[in-house]
């Protein structure tokens, strides 16, 4: 600040002396023809703000003198500081809105991630989110209802199992009643005509046969028990039908150890006795061959019997025609004892001409183990 009087003479400076030794100036004439105000100038390289009040006294004028860098100096200052300021605060409320959003989006991600697991079939999964909002009631709520449907799904299995194991004991048992009476009924008609000897090896043979076939209640047996079942039965119908009839198994060692359906061969076995070979002139022969292809087990029960017409074929493959005996458990009870067990994807199957016999082949799959 310095001071100027009327004729323009400084009054005061603080750096007076420099301005008499002509090493610092100052806009005076400009200064002076302000009357009052301020002035922009450039002294000495720096930009400068003159600002000029007069003294109704004095008649002085009273100059202040501002360094425009020292002014914007503080103002760069409190930019620069509210320019930080307001990052600061932006950051804070990023993180803030981060933090509350992940308290609400993981929760829910994760009832996400339980939920697609349930779509997939997995109902075995416990839905736990960390969270005490709504979202833990929701996962709450998923939680009790997928337990629900899990539960509804393990009553219907056991209620499905139990089903078809009463329908395929009540299949198995069809065979008992009709075959021991043809069985008894040719025991007496042996006895009447004095075939003692025969009567008896009959009567054991018949013994051995339901020994086997009710032994333990299992749904599946060993494939040498089942064997030997189909070879007990066939030496009893070979008592009944002498020379007329002859027979064949054969099976490969590799299904050693196999289990397979109590009484599935048998039934295909009596069919082909009463309505291939009963009905031919001269000898019947019974093929029964076994093998293993890959997963599955196929059985071959071949005849040289009188064979069927396409029609006839056709609706025994397709199950709209039940072959005599009626009261035997049959092709079709057969079939339908595979699917139960097995699905539809196995089963028996037909190949037959007129007058040249007829193979029927079962297919299942291979089973190792104990019998259940």
């Amino acid at each position: 600040m310095f001071i100027l009087n009327r004729t323009g003479d400084i009054v005061y400076h603080p750096r007076q002396q420099l301005i008499y030794g002509n090493l610092k100036s100052e806009r005076i004439s400009e200064i002076l023809s302000l009357n009052g105000g301020s002035l922009n100038a450039v002294v000495d390289g720096r930009a400068i703000l003159y600002t000029a009040v007069s003294s109704k006294e004095t008649g002085w004028e009273v100059v202040a003198v501002s360094y425009l860098d020292e002014l914007f100096r503080a103002s760069r200052e409190a930019e620069y500081f509210f320019i930080m300021l307001s990052i600061l605060v932006v950051v804070a409320a990023m993180s803030v809105v981060v933090l509350l959003a992940s308290t609400i989006s993981k929760p829910i991600e994760s009832l996400r991630r339980s939920m697609q697991a349930v779509e997939s079939g997995n109902f075995d999964i416990d839905i736990t989110v960390n969270a005490r909002n709504e979202v833990y009631q929701l996962a709450r709520d998923c939680d009790i209802a997928v337990k629900k449907v899990r539960d509804l799904i393990e009553q219907n299995r056991r209620e499905q199992e139990l089903k078809r194991k009463l329908e395929l004991r009540s299949l198995q048992a069809q065979i008992n009643p009709h075959f021991l009476y043809n069985t008894l009924d040719s025991i007496i008609w042996m006895i009447e005509l004095g075939e003692h000897e025969r009567a008896i090896d009959m009567t054991s043979s018949l013994a051995k046969f339901f020994r086997i076939g009710i032994s333990r209640g299992d749904e599946t047996i060993s494939m040498e028990t089942e064997i030997e079942y189909v070879h007990t039965y066939l030496e009893i119908q070979k008592q009944r039908y002498k020379d007329k009839l002859s027979y064949e198994i054969s099976f490969a060692p590799e299904l050693s150890g196999t289990q397979i359906l109590k009484l599935l061969i048998q039934p295909l076995v009596e069919n082909a006795i009463y309505h291939g070979i009963k009905n031919i002139e001269g000898p019947g022969l019974i093929r029964i061959e076994g093998a293993r292809v890959e997963s599955t087990i196929q059985i071959r029960i071949s005849d040289n019997g009188v064979g069927m017409g396409p029609e006839q074929l056709d609706a025994l493959s397709n199950g709209r025609i039940e072959p005599r005996p009626a009261n035997g458990v049959g092709v079709r009870n057969v079939q339908e004892r595979i699917h139960l067990y097995f699905g539809t994807e196995y089963g028996v199957t037909f190949e037959s001409a007129q007058g040249t016999g007829t193979v029927a082949t079962i297919r299942i799959p291979v089973i190792a183990g104990e019998a259940r």
